[in-house]
């Protein structure tokens, strides 16, 4: 009876908010990074439910997308969700996938069908998701789970909320001993340390370039970052290599490094043709 009153007045809250939102949410999805997402998540646009019960998978972005991947291939066939376009982006190059956007949490009653087990990556901790996917799946899983040093002071002021979700994940494999304690104040249990799964693949060399220099690399930039730390190097000194932690800021990173002097650039691009998102590769000189 508690858990019916809290999930009407959460719904409650959540539909109220949705309310408000309306106007914002429409004026984002005009944006490229959220045109598809937007429509898809919150208004269901292009987004109805699985038709079949398989094993479902669910990450965040780009990254959690990738690192599903050899798991995903272990099947002949599986459910994913994701977030963001370029997750979404990454999800449409495999072959045995049926890909949907998760859509906000007001929608999840009715469009959240059964499935074999849930397993959700990372921090991806949406309370009415687990909620029925408890009722409705077999098995619920939070894979790969990690609660940083930084963000777990504000996860202590709504540990009585974490609590609840946890009353509805049956196993949580996290990356490391740190995690698995944070976890476990937070209301977690069932919980076994796993590694980070993003490290367990081989990498593979695409291209390769001379090194004249010692090599510095500027990984998962995000805005101002860049020119903050290409402003204090010594680039008579080294090679330096850029990666943006979002794939749609290449162009504006990329004019930030002209004002550095000469450089070669490979990079992927994720386009919108025909209504559909593609990678490109394309080399600038």
């Amino acid at each position: 009876m508690k858990n019916v009153i809290f999930n009407f007045f959460y719904l409650f809250f959540l539909f109220i908010l949705y309310l408000i939102s309306i106007p914002f949410l429409i004026y984002l999805s005009f944006k490229k990074k959220y045109k598809k997402s937007i429509p898809s998540r919150f208004f269901l646009i292009n987004n109805p439910p699985f038709t079949k019960k398989l094993y479902y998978f669910h990450a965040c972005s780009l990254g959690e997308t990738k690192a599903l991947k050899p798991l995903i291939e272990q099947f002949d066939e599986v459910n994913l969700s994701v977030i963001t376009n370029t997750g979404y982006a990454e999800a449409k190059r495999y072959k045995n996938v049926h890909l949907r956007f998760l859509p906000f949490e007001i929608f999840l009653p009715f469009w959240l069908k059964p499935c074999k087990t849930l397993v959700v990556m990372e921090a991806e901790l949406w309370y009415m998701f687990f909620y029925l996917a408890k009722r409705r799946c077999n098995k619920t899983v939070l894979l790969n789970a990690r609660i940083s040093e930084k963000s777990y002071p504000k996860y202590l002021k709504f540990k009585w909320f974490y609590k609840k979700i946890f009353e509805n994940i049956d196993i949580v494999l996290a990356q490391s001993e740190e995690d698995k304690k944070r976890l476990l104040n937070l209301g977690a249990k069932n919980i076994k340390v796993t590694g980070n799964i993003k490290t367990y693949f081989n990498p593979k060399i695409t291209t390769e370039f001379i090194k004249k220099k010692p090599l510095i690399i500027l990984a998962s930039t995000h805005k101002n970052e860049e020119e903050l730390i290409l402003s204090e190097l010594d680039l008579n000194k080294f090679q330096v290599a850029v990666v943006p932690r979002h794939p749609e800021r290449f162009d504006e990173v990329y004019n930030i490094m002209k004002k550095y002097g000469k450089m070669e650039r490979l990079s992927e691009k994720f386009l919108m043709e025909n209504g559909k998102w593609i990678m490109k590769n394309e080399k600038l000189i």
